[in-house]
């Protein structure tokens, strides 16, 4: 029976309100007939985050019970804490139970900020050679869609009969994405 991380790293996004958990999978090769204890440690050298001030751990032992292979390390960030991304590099106390492989496990902890869609809304300076082509920059107006909390209108944009609609989804904090559906 092995001990090791289930992948070699993360990011955590730590929101601004509530209680921001993020879990670690740790796991052992095959089930054991008893509990396996295990610690884990801070690699304070290798790391820019502080444990005590930009995380903790909801304990730094955890326990894969008897007859199953999977646990949880579970990280609580701290958001004001955090003012820039830091590296938590984290590792399974060595022990007879211990892998040879994934045994360090890097963090990297950020404050999450929320889409604001109204932070989008209001009018804008457009100006673009290649779509102008010489003509005078104007000003577009960004509203709000009343039809969709996640997207915003570009009124009268590239001069079309048309708004241009754009989407925003932060429903996964590690992969933001914008996206401009086809119109027309």
């Amino acid at each position: 029976v092995l001990a090791h991380f289930n992948s070699e790293s993360g990011e955590f996004f730590v929101a601004e309100e509530g209680e921001s958990l993020f879990s670690i999978p740790i796991g052992i090769t095959k089930p054991s007939d008893a509990d396996v204890t295990l610690t884990i440690n801070v690699l304070v050298d290798e790391s820019t985050a502080v444990e005590g001030e930009d995380f903790t751990f909801q304990s730094k032992q955890i326990t894969v019970k008897a007859g199953e292979v999977l646990t949880d390390l579970n990280v609580i960030g701290n958001f004001e804490g955090l003012d820039e991304q830091k590296i938590a590099v984290l590792e399974i106390e060595s022990s007879d139970k211990t892998a040879q492989f994934n045994q360090i496990y890097t963090l990297k902890i950020q404050r999450f900020c929320p889409f604001v869609r109204d932070e989008f809304v209001g009018t804008y300076l457009f100006d673009s050679e290649w779509w102008l082509e010489g003509a005078d920059p104007y000003l577009v107006d960004a509203i709000a869609d009343p039809d969709d909390e996640n997207a915003i209108l570009f009124i009268d944009l590239y001069d079309l009969d048309y708004s241009i609609k754009v989407i925003f989804d932060d429903s996964d904090p590690s992969n933001f994405s914008v996206t401009v559906p086809k119109q027309g």
